[in-house]
C-alpha cells in the first residue's frame, strides 16, 4: 500500500480499507464452519481480504474473507455486514 507523503500509515490504511470495503459488492454476511484440516477449503491458507465465490443452491455469491474463528472447528466469515448483538437486542425490545 502506498500513502501520500505527510500522511500517517494508519490514515492511509483506513482510507484503503474504506475504499475496498465500502462498496455494495461485499455487503453480505456468510459464515461457513468446517473441520480445521478441511482439505478442500484449507481454511488456514486463506488470507483476510481474499475474494471468493461462494456457491449455494446453484447461486454464486461474491464475497471477501473478513473473519476467522478457530476452535474445535474453523468458522470463516465473509462479507462486510456484521451482526451486532446490542443492536439486535435493542430492536427486539422496541418491536
Amino acid at each position: 500500500m502506498q500513502h501520500e507523503e505527510g500522511s500517517s500509515f494508519e490514515s492511509a490504511a483506513i482510507r484503503a480499507a474504506h475504499d475496498k470495503f465500502s462498496g455494495l459488492a461485499y455487503s453480505n454476511l456468510i459464515e461457513l464452519t468446517m473441520a480445521n484440516d478441511d482439505g478442500l477449503v484449507k481454511p488456514e491458507q486463506m488470507e483476510f481480504g481474499q475474494e471468493v465465490d461462494i456457491i449455494s443452491d446453484g447461486v454464486a455469491y461474491r464475497s471477501i474473507l473478513t473473519g476467522r474463528e478457530r476452535g474445535k472447528n474453523t468458522k470463516l466469515v465473509f462479507g462486510t455486514v456484521r451482526l451486532d448483538l446490542t443492536k439486535i437486542l435493542r430492536r427486539s425490545g422496541n418491536g
